[in-house]
């Protein structure tokens, strides 16, 4: 797997232009360093669904049809990612900020509560991606090598 994931770094372009041109159609976010780091976030998250599927070929999917198989079910449950992320931010969110600091930018008024906060939605990302990669699993059912290739 570590093999795969090291020599896909082209695949791994094709999925962040994806993934950005995704992100133009949804609207940008207020922070653009929570933009690439979604976009990035995304495309890393579908590149090792692919290297599940290709390694794996749970259910027979290949490693494309498995990584839709996952983003499927991310589309499906974006509810739940919000409820991580809600949850997860919140955990990090400072008590009395003045009207003046909550309109700074977090990382000049609190560097530590934004490193907080981005290590949140990183936890709160990579959650939702295990939650979406076990059900694809599941729903794909074991291995079946005899179509590998086929």
């Amino acid at each position: 797997m570590d093999k795969w994931l090291a020599s896909g770094e082209e695949r791994l372009e094709a999925l962040r232009l994806d993934e950005e041109s995704k992100a133009e159609q949804r609207g940008r976010a207020a922070d653009p360093g929570d933009d690439h780091r979604e976009v990035e976030l995304r495309s890393l998250g579908r590149l090792f669904a692919e290297g599940i599927g290709t390694t794996c070929h749970p259910g027979g999917d290949d490693g494309p049809a498995f990584a839709r198989r996952v983003t499927e079910w991310q589309s499906e449950h974006l509810l739940r990612n919000r409820e991580l992320v809600d949850d997860a931010v919140a955990r990090t969110t400072p008590e009395g900020l003045s009207g003046s600091d909550v309109a700074a930018p977090l990382w000049e008024r609190a560097p530590e509560t934004a490193r907080a906060r981005e290590a949140a939605l990183l936890w709160a990302r990579v959650q939702f991606l295990t939650e979406a990669i076990a059900d694809a699993l599941m729903a794909a059912g074991p291995p079946r090598l005899d179509t590998a290739g086929a």
